[in-house]
């Protein structure tokens, strides 16, 4: 039988001997009774290795140690649409890890059951995808990851909108941080063509913290002396008002203020060139107290040789009136002038 050593058959044997040999040998043959037997007759050796170009069967069980390979294929030939060194018209199950050393070409759809693991990033590996994403972006750990690097960073981003929700715990200095180089673009623009109601903002601001320490809810500054012709913030209205204030705190700080540095220069200069029956400035109040002023001009400089106005009307022409005051229900002084007392 197979694996069973077999003395040679001499010349010198007799008939019977020779009629023993060929009869084990039929019967090794004969023992497989399936339709998909080969006919061919395999070798084997004491390991019971066998070495064969071809081998057709129903089944094939291999049973093998760890300590090396169960099924060894040596081949050149690389996998393309019509052959492959290992081709089956059926489908692999392996229930213990896999390992593939080259590129995998996966054509029907891709299902991965558990943790995945893509590229290697010290060795620059890249994932490119071609098609589309068609679930959402979850992270496995809020506020962990990052999206870009300082070294590597998106071009451009296209999307529907943008939610932050920043806390005392984010690392970053604000919960939106731009560091914008251009040089003569903007650094945030925002354009919309379709807004309309009363509710329509481009941009909405609240704050609805009860802090009471003083603190700035916007803070535009030009930080660079040296750049004497930027202006920190320039309104331009083409319809509709340039600049509204509205402050609902009676007992609140002054709607504005202005603090201003200027030796030789205007702290606040109006022009309205084209004006011709409105007013350049209009102060109305229904309701100043007895205490009250709609224009407080004081001067609290009292060193010697000062030689400026408090109030300085001027006017251009001969037909133009520098000042003009209406009372129109005085009932007390419609002037009163003092001089060497308070304001």
């Amino acid at each position: 039988m197979a694996g069973v050593n077999r003395a040679a058959v001499a010349v010198t044997d007799t008939f019977d001997v020779w009629r023993v040999r060929t009869n084990e040998l039929n019967t090794s043959l004969n023992a497989g009774t399936h339709a998909k037997t080969a006919d061919t007759i395999v070798w084997r050796d004491d390991d019971a290795s066998f070495v064969a170009n071809v081998v057709t069967a129903n089944t094939l069980t291999m049973t093998h140690e760890t300590g090396t390979a169960t099924l060894v294929v040596s081949s050149a030939l690389a996998a393309d649409a019509t052959k492959a060194s290992i081709q089956t018209t059926g489908g692999i199950k392996a229930d213990l890890g896999s390992k593939f050393g080259a590129a995998v070409d996966v054509t029907g759809n891709l299902t991965v059951g558990g943790n995945a693991t893509l590229g290697n990033v010290n060795a620059s590996d890249t994932i490119t995808l071609t098609g589309r994403i068609n679930t959402v972006l979850d992270t496995a750990t809020s506020i962990t990851y990052d999206i870009g690097t300082s070294g590597r960073k998106w071009k451009t981003y296209y999307g529907q909108g943008i939610n932050l929700a920043g806390n005392t715990t984010f690392a970053a200095a604000a919960t939106l941080d731009i560091a914008a180089g251009h040089a003569t673009k903007p650094s945030l623009k925002i354009t919309d063509a379709v807004q309309a109601g009363a509710t329509a903002q481009l941009v909405d601001l609240v704050s609805n913290s009860a802090d009471t320490a003083a603190r700035d809810l916007v803070f535009i500054r030009n930080q660079n002396a040296l750049a004497v012709g930027a202006t920190a913030l320039h309104l331009k209205s083409d319809g509709g008002r340039g600049l509204q204030i509205t402050s609902t705190l009676a007992a609140g700080k002054p709607s504005l203020e202005i603090t201003s540095s200027h030796t030789t220069a205007n702290t606040a200069i109006v022009t309205a060139s084209a004006l011709t029956t409105g007013s350049a400035v209009q102060v109305t109040s229904a309701g100043a107290s007895r205490t009250g002023h709609l224009v407080h001009l004081a001067s609290t400089n009292t060193g010697a040789g000062s030689t400026g106005d408090v109030l300085h009307v001027k006017a251009h022409t001969s037909s133009n009136t520098a000042m003009i005051a209406n009372f129109a229900n005085a009932t007390t002084n419609v002037l009163s002038v003092m001089v060497g007392g308070g304001v």
